[in-house]
């Protein structure tokens, strides 16, 4: 139970520095930070990547190096964050 609680920590405070780098506005947060806690859970899970529709927060080549330096001074490992067309073949 201790590990578990020590990991919602760690999400949290992985979610708060993703919005404040990526300066998101007070407005936009609420709605933001469920999707942005999304690769804090995978980060902190040590997934091997994240798959995302969601073009505008998350798989967005603007924001995933963002992502992926927060990781980096938090002590995570960076994360491959695909789009669903990118891992399924044909």
């Amino acid at each position: 139970m201790i590990a578990a609680s020590a990991e919602i920590v760690d999400i949290q405070k992985n979610s708060d520095k993703f919005l404040k780098i990526l300066s998101v506005s007070p407005v936009e947060s609420i709605d933001s930070a469920g999707k942005i806690r999304q690769n804090a859970i995978a980060t902190v899970n040590q997934a091997d990547c994240l798959v995302s529709l969601n073009f505008r927060h998350i798989v967005n080549a603007n924001r995933i190096p963002r992502y992926n330096a927060v990781n980096v001074l938090l002590g995570y490992s960076m994360i491959d964050i695909l789009s669903p067309s990118m891992v399924i073949y044909d």
